[in-house]
């Protein structure tokens, strides 16, 4: 879906999730580079794990056209306890044990059991004519969420030159 922007307009920056974009089956260092100086930051998070590439997303339009309604779609026009009910229904999914199995592919920075390449994805960025930011982010913790988003934070002061 990033695609679409970045090849239809000269004005769309991005900031790519490097953990899913990776998950997902594209190699974050290769999807800067073609897009050279159209990202002005990364999402930082470990994964060990690619589960896609899928196959295509529908339409964004399939679940309309199906007589299902994007539960979004309105969101603005809805009573605070409906938005308050979508919102309980993606927690209590969250929470679920198929919910916490989409989080598997997280692990710490740096772990032997890792797929991502982070001084690629830097040496990438690196080809840009400006810095971008580099933003440490998780869904799936190992231990207490302040002392993962530390810890992944010193890891990458400590190995990516």
């Amino acid at each position: 879906m990033l695609e679409h922007p970045l090849d239809n307009s000269t004005k769309c920056y991005s900031q790519l999730d490097c953990g899913w974009a990776q998950n997902g089956g594209c190699y974050p260092p290769s999807f800067i580079r073609r897009y050279k100086n159209r990202f002005v930051a990364i999402h930082v998070k470990e994964n060990s794990k690619v589960q896609g590439p899928g196959p295509r997303p529908a339409s964004r339009h399939a679940a309309e056209e199906a007589g299902h309604a994007n539960p979004f779609a309105n969101v603005k026009e809805m009573p605070l306890e409906e938005r308050q009910k979508i919102l309980d229904g993606f927690n209590a999914h969250m929470n679920s044990p198929e919910g916490k199995k989409q989080f598997e592919v997280q692990c710490p920075m740096g772990a032997p059991e890792s797929n991502m390449n982070w001084q690629d994805i830097k040496d990438a960025l690196d080809e840009q004519d400006f810095e971008a930011f580099w933003v440490v982010e998780r869904e799936g913790f190992y231990d207490e969420h302040d002392k993962c988003i530390a810890d992944d934070a010193r890891w990458i002061k400590e190995n990516i030159h």
